[in-house]
């Protein structure tokens, strides 16, 4: 609906967060409908590889910031195959995923009020009764003192971090906590092993007992 709006449109192969390979057009928009056409290049493929090839998206950004670009009637042709499923959004965003590049418009900066948002009541006390049990079998565990320490200050620093910014945004950041968590509680729940030719607590006093009646 603005004059001097910009439509970036990219084909690009996605990696978890990134775009590479790309190939970008861009066509001017104006406050009335009008049709476009731009030539894009398929990411071409690399050398030789063992994992699948990565998956090719179809991108559009609007490059002014505050203004609107609208869109409908999208389709991406090879040839004569038509590779673009919803291009005329009927089934409302099916197959498309609408992020934004301006960073804090979306960012709550704060993980428990972010928690709160996307996951509600039950996510916040489900991510609480996590933190608050594995610290708490970690401080009653039988592991060096050291590792004992560091798992709780790797959660008490994500929890203080938390407090000023959003962390659970990330995937990899999420899988990083949930590593740690899981080493740590894994770290908590050994036992230590006696050492070699003394016996445990539990076996002496059963070898008493047996004695005894003997």
């Amino acid at each position: 609906p603005q004059a001097g709006s910009t439509l970036s449109i990219s084909l690009c192969e996605k990696s978890l967060l990134n775009s590479v390979h790309c190939d970008w057009a861009s066509v001017s928009a104006g406050p009335t409908w009008r049709s476009f056409e731009v030539s894009l290049k398929s990411p071409p493929p690399v050398g030789f590889r063992i994992a699948p090839r990565p998956p090719v998206a179809l991108s559009l950004s609007n490059g002014s910031f505050g203004s609107r670009v609208e869109v409908t009637g999208l389709s991406l042709v090879d040839g004569q195959d038509e590779l673009l499923g919803n291009g005329s959004f009927r089934h409302g965003l099916d197959r498309w995923f609408v992020t934004s590049d301006v960073h804090l418009a979306w960012r709550v900066l704060d993980t428990p009020l972010q928690v709160a948002f996307e996951q509600g009541a039950l996510g916040v006390l489900a991510w609480l009764a996590l933190g608050v049990a594995a610290i708490a079998v970690a401080l009653r565990s039988s592991p060096p003192a050291a590792m004992t320490a560091a798992f709780v200050a790797a959660m008490v620093g994500f929890l203080a971090v938390g407090s000023f910014d959003s962390l659970l945004d990330s995937p990899r950041i999420i899988l990083l906590v949930g590593l740690i968590g899981a080493v740590g509680w894994r770290s908590a729940n050994r036992v230590a092993m006696p050492k070699s030719g003394q016996a445990s607590p539990q076996i002496r006093a059963t070898m008493r007992s047996r004695n005894s009646r003997l």
